[in-house]
């Protein structure tokens, strides 16, 4: 069972990045070509390889919350009926922790934009070099662009290191402090003058759940780790803010005689010059011809 089910996870896995990185291709094959123009290959690359797989990691963990949600909910009734008083003050405990871990999940969603930042600039030198390569070749700068991808590389490698450093205080932050709160329960139980039996019962329901408590604090962290991956993603597949090609409402059948331009003007997006660069042309191309426009 615990192969299948690690199976089927890795299915699942793979099916919704498989899905995430169809729905960005067809987003990029549908957006106007003029924000394509604006946003570096190498971004666009990042998202669709890496961040698309971090994306499946953060729903992964979520679903895993619905389920430590799910048991926590369970135990917490069964220590209600033990003892409310004792499950009140476990209650204050956890809530007083989690408080704590709050200010490590703000610094991790912080350092999770700063890797994505990071691996966007590594991917972008990598379509550089490889764009570029026979001017790097031409003009000698092969030192040059291997520097810059070492720097670009190992900018990337502190930022992952500082993200797994962030997460990892959640653990052992969690040990130091759940051992207190343990030695507390027993010693509220012990002066409010339970018995022995209740009191077993209640710090053993107590140690069944607080793994799953420890989990939530936790997958906090990790979602907070992965929000800037995850905000990456969401954000190209967002159209309100992208320019989409606008479909004709005539179907064209085929070239038959030859394609007619009447005063037409051109003229670049945002950012370039304000100046058309064609303006009230009017010209021809006849079925079979091959016509270029050049730029003065």
């Amino acid at each position: 069972m615990s192969y299948v089910s690690g199976a089927a996870s890795s299915w699942l896995g793979g099916t919704i990045t498989h899905s995430l990185r169809i729905g960005l291709i067809r987003q990029i094959l549908d957006v106007d070509y003029e924000y394509l123009c604006k946003t570096d290959n190498g971004k666009l690359l990042n998202t669709i390889e890496g961040e698309t797989a971090r994306t499946t990691v953060a729903l992964g963990v979520l679903f895993g919350i619905v389920t430590q949600v799910g048991m926590v909910v369970v135990f917490g009734t069964l220590l209600v009926l033990i003892s409310w008083q004792l499950t009140l003050a476990v209650a204050v405990g956890v809530v007083a922790i989690s408080f704590l871990i709050r200010g490590i999940a703000t610094r991790a969603s912080r350092v999770s934009t700063e890797t994505v930042f990071a691996n966007q600039r590594l991917s972008e030198r990598a379509c550089e070099v490889f764009d570029g390569m026979r001017t790097i070749r031409a003009f000698g700068q092969e030192p040059r662009e291997q520097e810059h991808f070492a720097d670009a590389s190992d900018t990337a490698r502190r930022a992952e290191f500082r993200l797994d450093l962030v997460a990892g205080l959640v653990h052992p932050i969690l040990e130091v402090l759940y051992a207190p709160l343990f030695i507390g329960i027993l010693l509220l139980a012990w002066q409010s003058g339970l018995g022995l039996p209740a009191t077993l019962a209640f710090l053993l329901l107590l140690y069944r759940v607080q793994p799953h408590i420890r989990g939530l604090n936790h997958s906090r962290v990790q979602l907070a780790a992965l929000s800037g991956a995850v905000r990456d993603v969401m954000g190209l597949l967002d159209p309100s803010d992208k320019p989409f090609l606008r479909p004709g409402q005539r179907r064209f059948e085929r070239l038959s005689e030859k394609i007619a331009f009447r005063n037409v003007a051109f003229r670049y997006g945002k950012g370039w010059e304000e100046r058309a660069a064609l303006e009230d042309v009017t010209f021809e191309i006849r079925a079979g011809e091959v016509t270029a426009i050049v730029g003065g």
